[in-house]
């Protein structure tokens, strides 16, 4: 999905990156990357996946392997990491673009040093600490070919009810009336 992109165009901003994986995979990534798996997958499931994330952020911390920590949408990430991060002072980030506020969020907030979100709606929490960076989304690797003979419509994320991608098909079937009239 994205989150490749965005780590190949990060790795080129830094020294190493280390990136913090639920579940085991081996892309293609510049050689400045070291994946880290959590094995979600594995018979620990979730609290086995959360202890790996918290040992594995000790050792990075501890050895003064990273600079700073971003949590990308999880909150519990974020929480699980500050009591590592916090007394090696490495400043801990959450990257996050949801309209839910959960209780989770609320303590990720208070234990974050800055968050950061696409819209004013993806961080519904009202702080200091936000900052907006837009959708991030690579204009360049998603546009529409040259065969131009029919109305498109390009939609990249989840699909889930809030989204209303009825309301972009009912668009389309419209178009597409529209278009054999004339």
């Amino acid at each position: 999905g994205f989150i490749h992109p965005w780590v190949v165009q990060l790795a080129q901003r830094v020294e190493h990156l280390h990136v913090l994986q639920l579940w085991k995979s081996t892309p293609p990534l510049p050689a400045n990357v070291t994946l880290h798996s959590l094995d979600r997958n594995g018979l620990a499931g979730k609290p086995g996946a959360l202890a790996r994330l918290t040992r594995t952020l000790a050792n990075l911390c501890w050895r003064r392997q990273v600079d700073g920590v971003i949590a990308h949408m999880g909150p519990i990430f974020a929480v699980c990491a500050a009591p590592v991060v916090k007394p090696a002072r490495i400043p801990l980030s959450l990257w996050y673009a949801h309209g839910a506020v959960s209780p989770m969020l609320r303590l990720a907030h208070l234990l974050v040093d800055r968050v950061g979100t696409s819209t004013p709606d993806g961080f519904r929490i009202p702080s200091t600490k936000v900052t907006i960076t837009g959708q991030g989304i690579d204009t360049d690797r998603f546009q529409p070919g040259e065969n131009q003979d029919r109305n498109r419509i390009v939609s990249i994320g989840r699909i889930s009810p809030v989204k209303h991608y009825e309301v972009l098909i009912d668009a389309m079937h419209l178009l597409d009336r529209k278009s054999t009239r004339l």
